[in-house]
């Protein structure tokens, strides 16, 4: 059987395309910090995650936190 070569280059080209959509997200994904077990865990088990935000405690950035004024 003898196969065009448009249709070569165009099979090609679609596992090239397939390739670069499976594998380029997972270096960014891997790159991210993971989720804490307790939040993983009830993202699973389909709790709403504007629920999870709210029951979060509130995290300090670092240079957040006030400082109280020296005593002179």
């Amino acid at each position: 059987m003898d196969v065009p070569a448009p249709v070569i280059l165009i099979v090609g080209l679609a596992l090239l395309t397939l390739a670069a959509i499976i594998v380029a997200p997972s270096r960014r994904v891997r790159a991210e910090r993971p989720l804490p077990a307790d939040v993983e865990t009830r993202v699973l088990l389909g709790e709403p995650p504007d629920q999870i935000a709210a029951a979060m405690e509130p995290r300090h950035e670092v240079g957040s936190e006030s400082v109280p004024p020296a005593a002179s």
